[in-house]
């Protein structure tokens, strides 16, 4: 009686198998787009990002990462001048990184849109890798182009797989047709 190849064998070719099955590690996101965004956030702002703080769980189990934002212009869910605090898991304390892919960046000084959550007396961005738009200049104007984090997008097919999606929106737009598309959005919902 002949068993094939040795297991070993066997067991490292349905490993490599596997591996080159495997797709990148990236945080896998759906594409959610603009107006399913700002419907679902609690706060829509353009902010400018001031100090962070990095801190550890009150379990001393996960570092996180606290930044500061004023509210430069409110669309939604907080008022002109107000300050809010981003929570992020992650960042580096007392030696240890500890690194969530897929996570937005916030840099003191940047300016950008955030849809947000609240959580506790904080906000998340709206979702992994989702959430921010980044302001940029060019030729002297203010454009909007969104800010993803290290995400891979994807969408379900109909027997339930996840494929490779494109992002629900990658190019730039002034500041003020953006601004004023949101607010557009915010007024047919309603205030909640």
């Amino acid at each position: 009686m002949t068993f094939g190849k040795p297991p070993c064998r066997r067991l490292v070719a349905v490993a490599i198998g596997l591996l080159a099955a495997a797709p990148a590690a990236a945080t896998q996101v759906f594409a959610v787009g603009l107006e399913q965004m700002a419907a679902e956030s609690d706060v829509v702002v353009r902010a400018r990002a001031g100090a962070q703080q990095v801190t550890w769980d009150k379990d001393r189990r996960r570092v996180l990462t606290l930044t500061t934002i004023e509210v430069i212009e409110a669309v939604k869910g907080a008022r002109r001048g107000e300050l809010l605090t981003i929570y992020q898991v992650g960042g580096t304390l007392d030696g240890i990184t500890f690194r969530i892919p897929g996570a937005l960046q916030f840099a003191p000084g940047e300016q950008f849109i955030l849809f947000a959550k609240r959580f506790e007396d904080k906000v998340v961005s709206y979702g992994m890798g989702l959430g921010k738009y980044a302001l940029v200049e060019r030729d002297g104007r203010l454009f909007v182009e969104p800010s993803y984090g290290d995400v891979a997008f994807v969408k379900r097919t109909a027997d339930g797989a996840l494929v490779p999606d494109a992002p629900p929106d990658l190019s730039a737009r002034p500041l003020a047709d953006f601004m004023r598309r949101l607010r557009a959005i915010s007024d047919r919902r309603g205030p909640r």
